[in-house]
């Protein structure tokens, strides 16, 4: 089963998506502002250079299949009411 969201732009590392419940998810940037995404199994430093960067001008989404360890984490260079939408499928 899938089911769709959003997420607001901050600029500390927030979690988006969890492994343990969803097995594959796609995000699509919404915002002017550059979004980065960060795949791993706790969130990352303030200052990681390990993201993958999304923006309006050049990757706008990305798709991947997550293991039941991973946490997706988003975070944006500003403040943003909806910064990502997306979706995701459940895990069975």
């Amino acid at each position: 089963m899938a089911s769709t969201f959003h997420a607001a732009g901050t600029t500390g590392w927030q979690s988006l998506v969890v492994g343990s419940g969803s097995k594959r998810f796609g995000v699509q940037v919404v915002t002017t502002h550059p979004v980065l995404i960060h795949v791993g199994q706790s969130a990352p430093a303030a200052d990681t250079q390990d993201y993958v960067l999304l923006s309006a001008e050049r990757t706008r989404e990305l798709v991947l299949d997550l293991d039941a360890a991973d946490t997706v984490y988003v975070k944006s260079d500003a403040a943003t009411s909806v910064a990502v939408r997306g979706w995701k499928e459940t895990r069975a």
